[in-house]
């Protein structure tokens, strides 16, 4: 019998992409069209997801007005079950409205009171966290199930496209220096050393970040001489782009997702933040880079803007030598 169900992730790029197994195993199992309430901005990663029916919210400032007229749409839709990844009291807001579904959400989510049914927030990665909402249905427990993209034949070839007008062939090494929080961002000198280092060695390579990472990709680009896609790029356009690359290296950010959903090749930066957070990748190939000797780490979830310690060695002490091993022991 087809279950009604609602997904509530608005979360960042990473966090949904993570919520994907969540998406696939409701569709397979319940045999339903669910519904996906993401963060305005991230409807394009949806293209790549067989299946949902989309719902976005503008979570820029706090908008009772917009919450609102979400609750409503809620309403409307009789959902038979809303399962919240998300862990926000905004998020276990939305997920009353369904008033008589199912609410399923995590034990420690601010406004946990708004669900009828609480599970633990815990496993080794996220994905299995995330996936554990089914459990008081299904009564099962689920492993880590990597996230799919599934690209189509224009897809594929919109990213050729793009490299090809910037002189790109198929082969090259994604490197994507950003991160929305500053203390997860590696050093630019670190990324310029790398680079010059993979160019020495005759790698291909291409430079990719948001609109709002452009200026930090840019000044790489310009020690380097390496091209640059910052700015330049939707999500559907990222994801085709990725598709291509012979490997991905990134901070531990939604690149190092990306490459999982594609099984590429990646390479791992993790400063403030570990692995043992349930944040690590899950292609088949990939490799982590990160100092281990350092007691303070990891220092937040998410990493802050600035290091609360003041002396950011778990990001000043990783040489480019390192991650250029690392990439080396997965190629």
């Amino acid at each position: 019998m087809e279950k009604k169900t609602l997904i509530i992730q608005t979360a960042f790029l990473g966090d949904l992409i993570l919520t994907e197994p969540l998406i696939r195993l409701v569709r397979e199992r319940w045999k339903t069209t669910p519904f996906l309430l993401i963060r305005k901005g991230l409807e394009g990663l949806t293209k790549f997801m067989d299946g949902v029916e989309v719902i976005s919210i503008d979570k820029r400032g706090v908008n009772f007005l917009n919450t609102l007229s979400i609750v409503r749409r809620v309403m409307r839709e009789r959902f038979d079950f809303v399962l919240s990844p998300h862990r926000s009291f905004r998020s276990g807001l939305i997920a009353r409205g369904a008033i008589n579904a199912v609410k399923i959400g995590f034990s420690n989510s601010g406004g946990f009171w708004f669900y009828d049914v609480v599970v633990p927030y815990e496993g080794e990665h996220e994905v299995k966290r995330v996936l554990s909402l089914l459990k008081p249905v299904e009564k099962e427990e689920f492993g880590i199930v990597p996230p799919v993209f599934k690209l189509e034949e224009p897809d594929i070839e919109n990213g050729r496209r793009i490299l090809r007008t910037k002189g790109i062939e198929d082969g090259f090494i994604a490197i994507f220096p950003g991160s929305k929080w500053n203390t997860k961002r590696w050093l630019p000198e670190g990324f310029a050393g790398l680079l010059n280092l993979l160019k020495k060695n005759g790698f291909s390579l291409v430079i990719v970040g948001s609109s709002e990472e452009k200026e930090l990709c840019d000044r790489i680009a310009k020690e380097t001489e390496v091209k640059s896609l910052a700015g330049e790029t939707s999500i559907e356009d990222l994801i085709s782009i990725s598709f291509h690359a012979r490997a991905i290296i990134s901070n531990d950010s939604a690149p190092v997702h990306i490459a999982s959903a594609l099984d590429k090749p990646v390479v791992a930066i993790f400063g403030p933040t570990h692995p043992s957070l349930g944040f690590y990748p899950l292609s088949k190939k990939s490799a982590i880079v990160q100092n281990e000797e350092l007691p303070c780490r990891p220092c937040s979830l998410h990493g802050g803007r600035i290091c609360p310690e003041k002396h950011f060695l778990c990001m000043r002490a990783i040489s480019y030598h390192q991650v250029y091993s690392a990439l080396q022991s997965i190629l």
